[in-house]
């Protein structure tokens, strides 16, 4: 992850531990895929205890990397204000340097 964001120039790391929070998030957004993974597969396949359960891993062990990254995009955009201030100075100096 970068320290700034290309457009802006946000920092994307506040300060030390600030994505810890982000933690609940993203319980709180596996608990709900894995809701929905349960019910899907209980409707496709029917009742098969190993069948939900396996499925269920898999599908959110392959869904990790975007639970992670939108649970700290959330966080990030809870506590730090968009200020359109510094993101047209960003644009300015982006479109003097081009």
């Amino acid at each position: 992850m970068p320290e700034r964001c290309p457009e802006c120039g946000q920092i994307y790391f506040p300060e030390v531990g600030f994505y810890w929070g982000s933690m609940y998030i993203s319980y709180a957004v596996t608990v709900f895929f894995s809701l929905v993974n349960v019910a899907l597969l209980w409707l496709i396949f029917g009742f098969d205890l190993w069948l939900i359960i396996v499925g269920n891993a898999v599908l959110l062990f392959a869904g990790l990397p975007l639970y992670y990254r939108y649970s700290r995009a959330i966080w990030l955009k809870v506590f730090v204000p968009f200020s359109e201030e510094a993101f047209n100075e960003a644009e300015e100096k982006s479109a003097g340097h081009a």
